[in-house]
């Protein structure tokens, strides 16, 4: 589903776009907070906030192609906001007498914002991708750990010596699929099919 019609039916409050959304941005919501070092009660916090937020301004997001990059942002800052509230609760200093330090509530860079956008183009064309080549793209690349050759030739059922040629046709497919999702965002047309 295209991210214009997730971001209109989010707003109709349509609920299996609802699941949808959760299935595929869950997990980056989730990854801010864990990355400023929340946890627990806190981590889910940030969740629900960001949920909220996304229920409340949906219907006014302008550019649906930034819909990661704006999750970020507000997962982000609700992140700063728990670590500054605890910080009140906490000790200025660590036990070992090192001053704490907060991330600041701006932003983070706009390097880290650009990675994450193209992290979700990825994700993007990953979806677009048959699923022979989607399943050996991601046990090769994301799963964690990796899957190795023999195991992906006894669980695909296919010969060790395909592997290779195989994976370097579907990040051919891939990279074209990213290429297509980054002209279509800035508002060139897809290539139409050959």
């Amino acid at each position: 589903m295209e991210r214009e019609e997730l971001l209109a039916r989010l707003a109709a409050g349509d609920e299996a776009a609802w699941r949808e959304f959760l299935r595929d941005y869950g997990a980056l919501i989730y990854d801010v907070p864990s990355k400023l070092g929340l946890y627990g009660d806190d981590r889910e916090d940030v969740f629900q906030n960001v949920c909220i937020a996304v229920y409340r301004s949906i219907g006014s997001l302008r550019d649906p192609a930034r819909l990661a990059t704006w999750l970020y942002g507000v997962a982000y800052r609700q992140s700063v906001n728990i670590l500054r509230r605890r910080g009140r609760e906490l000790p200025l200093e660590t036990e070992d007498g090192v001053e704490r330090e907060f991330p600041s509530a701006e932003p983070p860079p706009d390097h880290m914002l650009e990675d994450f956008e193209r992290a979700g183009q990825l994700r993007d064309a990953l979806e677009t991708l048959d699923p022979r080549c989607r399943r050996l793209l991601t046990a090769i690349y994301l799963e964690d750990p990796a899957w190795s050759y023999n195991e992906i030739a006894e669980r695909f059922a296919m010969p060790i010596g395909s592997i290779g040629p195989t994976r370097a046709r579907c990040l051919k497919k891939l990279r074209d699929g990213m290429e297509r999702g980054t002209r279509v965002s800035r508002g060139v047309p897809r290539a139409t099919s050959r």
